[in-house]
């Protein structure tokens, strides 16, 4: 991992070196500049990496505005990486499918909870029918009921 990132420097710092020169930003460029370009990006890596993996616990952990949030943040160091865009490119798939993912547990908490007031709603609806039909008084079964429901 460490071969990794030490060639990913080089080839970040040959990019600038070769953008310097293209751009005419005098024909030689310096390694502190070089180091200083390299160190934003390991900096905005290792902080938007670690920004997915905690949106991605987040997630886990049904915390969905924070893993929003995070994912967010995440985009936002990806893109001061001063690469021109790459690194939020090439993690934009990743982020992108998280964030799907998320939407898609929140709608789907918000479907499971809709079904579940509705089934409630049916349940009364039948206990009110089964207590029409035995004479009882609904006010009385009703509260009996609510009283039971909390205990349990």
């Amino acid at each position: 991992l460490a071969d990794d990132r030490h060639e990913l420097v080089e080839m970040v710092a040959q990019r600038i070196g070769q953008a310097v020169v293209k751009t005419g930003g005098g024909g030689s460029v310096s390694k502190e500049s070089m180091a200083e370009a390299a160190d934003r990006l390991q900096r905005a890596t290792t902080t938007g990496d670690a920004l997915i993996l905690k949106a991605t616990d987040s997630f886990r952990r049904k915390q969905f505005s924070e893993a929003i949030e995070d994912i967010n943040s995440s985009r936002s160091a990806f893109a001061g990486a001063g690469d021109g865009g790459n690194l939020a490119r090439e993690r934009e798939s990743v982020l992108g499918n998280l964030f799907a993912a998320v939407l898609a547990e929140i709608e789907r908490d918000r479907r499971v909870s809709k079904l579940l007031d509705l089934k409630r709603l049916n349940d009364l609806v039948k206990l009110k029918r089964q207590a029409e039909e035995f004479g009882v008084d609904w006010v009385e079964f009703q509260a009996t009921y609510m009283a039971e429901d909390s205990e349990g």
